[in-house]
């Protein structure tokens, strides 16, 4: 027992410190302690995918969103949210595609991955039948909506986004 408490503080502790890191750097955009816990993290639930440059090419950081409603609606960028449930097949085609979207609308767009979640009030806002479904939002307001499935609706969706960050 004593040795699970042990581990436990050492598990927060690595949060806290890894949270106080991400937090002084010179790269943050505006994003409140709030909103994102720390480094990479392919396990969380709501995901923002930023997209970085290093000494080997382009890399791609997951960074977990807290509140996903308040991140989402309140935005200052428009943001493209792909609601997804990860053990999907069409999930291997879906994840390469948001993470070209993130390199290539960098700085403009916030890419958002969220996990499927009956208990997440935003999707009680957001109307859709199927998952995987693809959001841009911008402004609190749906702007467009795409089912993977549906014929042209990613491009019409990719239309919409450039038309906001132009």
């Amino acid at each position: 027992m004593k040795l699970k408490k042990i581990i436990s503080v050492i598990l927060v502790s690595l949060m806290v410190l890894a949270t106080a890191c991400s937090g002084n750097d010179s790269n943050n955009k505006k994003t409140s302690e709030n909103e994102i816990l720390g480094e990479i993290n392919y396990q969380a639930k709501n995901v923002l995918i930023e997209p970085g440059m290093d000494e080997l090419g382009e890399t791609l950081d997951y960074r977990e969103i807290l509140n996903l409603e308040e991140y989402a609606l309140s935005s200052e960028k428009p943001v493209l949210l792909c609601v997804k449930r990860d053990k999907l097949k069409n999930m291997n085609v879906i994840i390469p595609w948001m993470e070209e979207m993130a390199h290539k609308y960098r700085g403009s767009v916030n890419v958002v991955m969220a996990e499927d979640d009956p208990n997440e009030e935003l999707f009680y806002y957001l109307d859709y039948q199927n998952v995987p479904t693809i959001f841009l939002l911008y402004d609190g307001e749906v702007v467009r909506q795409a089912s993977w499935e549906e014929e042209d609706g990613l491009q019409i969706l990719v239309e919409k986004m450039q038309e906001l960050v132009k």
